[in-house]
């Protein structure tokens, strides 16, 4: 019951958190419709409502205001992104396009999907999509199908190297911007490049979440009995760490480290009867550890919200113990109560390893809410390898920042 409180407060929690986003205004320009060039701060909080209007202040202590696409030409950030009023291809619509790439043929986004400018024309990259068949047995299978490559063919037919690039391209920022990239080059074209992305990036994270934690141990120093029953821990855990990961080549694959605090509390017991007597065996243990997982994440989407998973190795080092034992001997109706025999032989570390899975909420810029599950199985508190053996496996759920 407090296992299931702690994970929907969690979930709460993920659902809250965009309402705490802050403004971020960085340095920047706009374009008037009269053709004014006005420098200022821009907000680029969010990424998705960059795209529907320009929260802009003419200096950074002053009061904002929004301006609509129907009142810009542009809008750019100092940092190179740069933003376009256009008009709907479909509908009349009004909306910003992010501007990829400038050069003779030219790409656009507007955070979902793509659009292109040759000359006078600007169209719409069509977004792939799957359709079912049915082959002469009646037989169901499905197939992607690619509009938006029949679109960079013929937009593209004049340079023919472009061939196999636009036949193996997929339907994301990193790949048609490395299409376009090499037409403009094959037709000797200048561009101007409005997507440089650096080659390592850190994000930080700080977290907080409920483990828990299963114990299993035969205990040390007393006759063979059984695996001891022990009760589950619960117990808060909090930490943080860092993600490393190259922009340049993807978003979605990152190298993380991070350390965890978490004191847990067992309580186990065994009872192993023989032709003579009757063993009861109960104790009680404090384990204070810092867990450290390291390993890579993987975004199965670059979008502001993304499921990701996870995996790699787990060092756990044990910064703390203390506990109580007891062993009572029953012979007959005599119970002899044996001096405390103490829980020994604690390791100093534990090694193994973890596995992860979670969706992530853009908030604001490179803050980040993430949901998080982690699943842990490591080789024990104690043991000596010869008469004690043990081993651990935990659930966490947590919720981080990542910024």
């Amino acid at each position: 019951m407090r296992s299931s409180a702690a994970l929907l407060l969690l979930f709460q929690l993920l659902i809250l958190f965009p309402c705490f986003a802050q403004r971020e205004f960085v340095e920047g320009s706009i374009v008037l419709t009269s053709g004014e060039t006005v420098r200022g701060w821009i907000d680029r909080g969010k990424t998705k409502k960059n795209y529907k209007r320009c929260t802009f202040k003419s200096d950074k202590k002053g009061k904002a205001r929004d301006y609509l696409p129907t009142e810009l030409r542009s809008y750019s950030f100092d940092n190179g992104k740069h933003f376009i009023a256009k008009t709907g291809v479909a509908d009349s619509s009004n909306y910003f396009a992010e501007e990829m790439l400038k050069s003779t043929v030219s790409l656009y986004t507007n955070g979902r999907y793509f659009f292109y400018s040759k000359g006078d024309q600007y169209g719409y990259l069509p977004e792939p999509y799957n359709k079912t068949f049915y082959d002469k047995r009646n037989d169901r299978y499905s197939r992607q199908i690619r509009p938006y490559v029949d679109t960079l063919m013929r937009i593209m037919s004049d340079c023919q190297s472009m061939l196999i690039p636009i036949q193996t391209s997929a339907y994301t920022h990193r790949s048609l911007h490395s299409v376009f990239r090499k037409y403009n080059t094959c037709i000797g074209a200048p561009l101007q490049d409005f997507d440089k992305q650096p080659w390592l990036r850190v994000n930080f994270k700080l977290g907080a979440g409920m483990a828990f934690t299963k114990f299993t141990v035969t205990p040390h120093g007393f006759p063979p009995f059984n695996e001891a029953a022990v009760d589950k821990a619960q117990a808060a855990t909090f930490g943080g760490g860092i993600s490393l990961y190259s922009p340049r080549v993807t978003n979605q694959l990152k190298l993380t480290l991070e350390g965890w605090y978490v004191q847990n509390k067992f309580h186990g017991r065994s009872t192993v009867s023989s032709s003579v007597n009757t063993y009861h065996y109960e104790f009680f243990t404090n384990v204070t550890s810092f867990k450290i997982p390291i390993g890579l994440q993987y975004n199965l989407s670059d979008a502001p919200f993304s499921p990701f998973v996870g995996g790699g190795f787990m060092d756990e080092i044990i910064s703390g113990t203390s506990g109580s034992a007891s062993l009572d001997i029953e012979t007959g109706n005599l119970v002899t109560v044996a001096s405390d025999p103490g829980v020994a032989g604690f390791r100093k570390y534990m090694l193994g390893f973890w596995l992860s899975a979670g969706v992530s909420q853009r908030i604001s810029g490179r803050l980040a809410a993430v949901l998080m599950a982690r699943y842990e199985n490591m080789n024990g508190y104690i043991g000596d390898g010869l008469s004690t053996d043990s081993h651990v496996s935990a659930l966490s759920a947590v919720v981080e920042l990542q910024f």
